[in-house]
């Protein structure tokens, strides 16, 4: 695909307790370095073509073995996703940790209260370790809007490609490259995975664009 010099899609799944907490597809030009992100919600109502009927996307989710949640979300949008990269709580914080921590705005300071156990976060632009990255994550206003809880998710992935573009010389360095590939659970290979993480720091971060699928909430 990047020899051919086409659009490669590839879906960042963050997991927190088993389930998907953020689905980000990343499509992007490796040899313009152009992407886009797009937010797939875990909630989205679909005709589910594995199961034959309409549920939420996730109710096909499997931790071990996402293919099939991957595949509905490909058949949905009819776009080729050509892979996946699972980050549960621990694979990101590690991640996160070896890049040296993301830098993130967080409005206001969010702290531990009793709908919100265990989440402590600072104001302003901080950089945040794995585990504070986690609650960044995970953390849910009353005052959210659906669009800013997805902005929040996706300048998340954003800083993260940012970090590797950044660390890009130190950790191709003496193999630390592979200590990045070996994190995500994935289809790919851990030597394609290496090769990705090359390119991927390599993407133009300054002109990612940003989608979500909109739509109306419902319960049934």
């Amino acid at each position: 695909i990047i020899k051919k010099d086409q659009p490669m899609g590839i879906l960042f799944i963050f997991e927190q307790q088993g389930k998907p907490v953020s689905n980000q597809l990343l499509i992007w030009y490796p040899s313009r370095r152009k992407a886009a992100i797009m937010d797939i919600p875990g909630s989205m109502g679909i005709i589910l073509k594995s199961a034959d009927k309409m549920s939420s996307i996730d109710s096909v989710y499997d931790s071990q073995y996402p293919n099939e949640f991957v595949k509905e979300i490909s058949d949905y949008l009819k776009f080729p996703i050509n892979g996946w990269l699972l980050y549960d709580e621990g694979r990101l914080s590690r991640t996160v940790d070896l890049l040296g921590g993301l830098q993130l705005f967080i409005p206001d300071p969010v702290m531990n209260n009793e709908s919100m156990k265990d989440i402590s976060l600072p104001g302003g632009s901080v950089v945040l370790d794995g585990d504070k990255v986690n609650q960044y994550l995970s953390y849910a206003l009353a005052a959210d809007t659906y669009s800013e809880e997805i902005n929040r998710k996706q300048k998340m992935l954003v800083s993260l490609l940012a970090q590797l573009s950044q660390e890009s010389d130190k950790i191709n360095k003496g193999g630390n490259i592979r200590l990045i590939a070996k994190e995500p659970h994935s289809n790919f290979s851990l030597q394609t995975r290496e090769e990705l993480f090359k390119y991927l720091a390599q993407i133009d971060i300054d002109i990612i664009l940003t989608q979500f699928i909109s739509g109306s909430f419902r319960i049934f």
